[in-house]
Order: C-alpha cells, then structure tokens, then sequence
C-alpha cells in the first residue's frame, strides 16, 4: 500500500495538516477508513448545538504538476485534474449519509485550500496519469474540475 511507504507517510502527515486548518474553522472532520486513509473523511459542525454532519470529502494535497510547483494560475487554466471514481465514490458516500461530496485539495506552494462542493457537471476525459505518490503511469477515466466552481481558503 502506497500510504505505508515513507513518501505516503509524508501526504498522510500533508492530509492531517489539512485536515486541522479546516478545523480551525469551526469544522469537525473525522477519517471514515482510519488514519492511514485521512482523505475519506465525515465533515460535520454544530448545527442548533448538536454536532451535524454537513458532508464527506476526500482531502488532496499537491506540490507539483508535470515537474513544476501547482498553482492558482493552472488549476485556472486546466482545471483540477482528480480521479473520476473517487467522485463516483464520494457522491455514492454522501448519497448514503444524505450530505454533499467535497473534494479539497491544498495547494502547498501557494499557502491554499480549494474546495469544490460536487453538485455540478464536470468534464471527464480518459487520460495518463501518474498511478500514486510512488510513480507510475496508470490510464484512466479522470475528470477536470473547474476552479470557478471551487472556494479558496488563504491558511499560514
């Protein structure tokens, strides 16, 4: 399993800091698979004082694209690439618990998170890509999520 090799390690440890900047926020987030799976999580917050459940997400975080640091500016000009059967997943998920499907993805060079709440329709195109973490090249179903359509949270 890619999460127990040193570099999956290092994301896990990437996925916990993003899960903590969202729960300076007011949000309650908990790992649906454990800690070794912190990118399937249950968002929930106090709604009326009771701790509620307001949806499901899975947590990326990225450092580069194609060998350069991601930004802003590309997820602008391409979108956010993401595994179009995570969504299926996702959406399968909050079907269930009868809540919304995030994707959150932390940009670390830029110092943001992205959020995309999934009740829109969204390009999907079978393409290259690398397999995980690790390296590899796997060829699948990926959809592209436009940045308008996401918030952007600043974090130190």
């Amino acid at each position: 399993m890619d999460c127990r090799t040193p570099k999956g390690k290092e994301y896990i440890r990437l996925q916990n800091e993003t899960k903590r900047h969202l729960q300076k926020l007011g949000y309650h987030i908990f790992n649906i698979f454990g800690d070794e799976s912190p990118s399937d999580i249950v968002i929930a917050r106090p709604i009326d004082g009771e701790l509620t459940i307001v949806g499901v997400g899975e947590i990326k975080v990225r450092e580069t694209v194609a060998g350069s640091p991601i930004s802003i500016q590309y997820v602008k000009d391409n979108g956010y690439l993401i595994t179009e059967s995570k969504i299926t997943e996702g959406l399968k998920t909050g079907y269930v618990l009868n809540c919304p499907f995030y994707v959150i993805v932390n940009l670390l060079p830029e110092k943001k998170i992205l959020i995309w709440k999934l009740d829109f329709e969204y390009e999907t195109r079978t393409t290259q890509t690398q397999k995980s973490c690790n390296g590899g090249v796997a060829e699948r179903v990926n959809a592209f999520l436009p940045f308008d359509k996401c918030k952007t949270i600043n974090y130190e």
